[in-house]
């Protein structure tokens, strides 16, 4: 999981935040610290590469970010809550020919 928080005072920078899922907050591992991401209602994009995930490139990722926040979310109803976003790779997935990336887009109507 990589959660981005927007950094406000910066437009157009943003704190990427490489993390693994807790299922408490006392499980956090030694050297890390924990954020809670309260519930939202998400819109969810999946992108799907015939690659390994690890070979997913920042330009890829800048493109599909480009289409959400450009192309998309423009021609909706929804807002975005413009204070981070988060992806997703099941590694369980990944494959060398195959891998799979949610991306989550906090909403509001």
């Amino acid at each position: 999981i990589g959660l981005v928080k927007c950094i406000p005072y910066k437009k157009g920078e943003d704190y990427y935040i490489p993390c693994t899922e807790v299922s408490k907050l006392y499980n956090i591992p030694s050297g890390m610290v924990g954020y809670i991401i309260r519930t939202h209602k998400y819109a969810v994009f999946k992108y799907i590469g015939f690659h390994h995930a690890e070979e997913i490139t920042i330009k890829t990722l800048n493109e599909i970010y480009e289409f959400i926040f450009s192309k998309w979310l423009p021609y909706t109803s929804y807002s975005w809550t413009g204070t981070f976003y988060f992806e997703r790779i099941d590694y369980k997935l990944s494959r060398s020919d195959y891998c799979e990336v949610d991306i989550y887009i906090p909403i509001t109507e």
